[in-house]
């Protein structure tokens, strides 16, 4: 509601500029973080001519991005302990498709805070309003693609099929 971006993770692609009195945060992009991310776009909706026009998932995106020697950006903590530089993990990836700030959104009111005194984090799984703040900065792809990522990645849970014996859905060969 106040226009404020609060985050305690580093975004791939975007740099924080911190608040100051007259300006609220802001997220930055980054050109050479942006045209991985966009890549990965690419990659996951079969728009990248370099791999014969099929539609990759995750895993096949973090081996693509490790042989192109891809990796996460460099970060110096305060107590000099370097951070980073290491292969995107699946999980990243994940991420990187499914977070609305990369089409320039921002989704307010994801997690809350249970109670005051036990101060437990938890998902915003309807409990309260969630607030979405359009063009809050710039997007690093069109609304439309980041959309189409999401029908997509729909499509493609909806394609796999439950196994008929668990009550989970999940098959004999599924972790935890």
């Amino acid at each position: 509601k106040l226009g404020k971006i609060r985050t305690n993770a580093t975004i791939y692609g975007f740099e924080l500029i911190p608040r100051t009195v007259s300006q609220p945060t802001k997220l930055k992009p980054i050109p050479e973080e942006m045209k991985v991310v966009r890549l990965v776009y690419d990659l996951y909706l079969g728009k990248c001519k370099d791999v014969e026009y099929r539609r990759l998932g995750s895993r096949q995106i973090k081996n693509y991005l490790e042989k192109l020697g891809v990796v996460t950006r460099v970060k110096t903590t305060k107590d000099g302990k370097i951070i980073g530089g290491k292969p995107f993990s699946i999980s990243s990836i994940k991420r990187m498709l499914t977070n609305e700030k990369y089409c320039g959104d921002v989704l307010g009111q994801k997690t809350f805070t249970e109670s005051v005194i036990g101060g437990k984090i938890r998902k915003n799984t309807g409990q309260l309003p969630q607030v979405l703040v359009q063009n809050n900065h710039p997007g690093m792809v069109t609304r439309e693609m980041y959309y189409a990522v999401q029908e997509e990645m729909k499509r493609r849970t909806s394609a796999r099929s439950p196994s008929d014996k668990s009550s989970t859905g999940r098959t004999c060969y599924a972790s935890k």
